[in-house]
């Protein structure tokens, strides 16, 4: 297959788009991760009672 990782990487990734975030935002961007956070710590515990699966019907809501 590859001779290593790093081949393996070069051969398979590709690499689209890179985002550069704005230093200007710096705050916002940080208070918004501090909010993700809170966000995931609370919903851990329900996202293990359904498994983590989504509904069928949920996948309509995204589109």
């Amino acid at each position: 297959m590859y001779e290593s990782f790093e081949e393996a990487v070069e051969k398979t990734v590709n690499k689209g788009r890179v985002h550069t975030p704005n230093v200007e935002h710096k705050e916002i961007h940080e208070k918004n991760y501090e909010t993700y956070r809170a966000l995931y710590e609370q919903l851990k515990s329900l996202m293990k009672k359904t498994g983590g699966k989504k509904h069928e019907s949920s996948s309509s809501l995204c589109k």
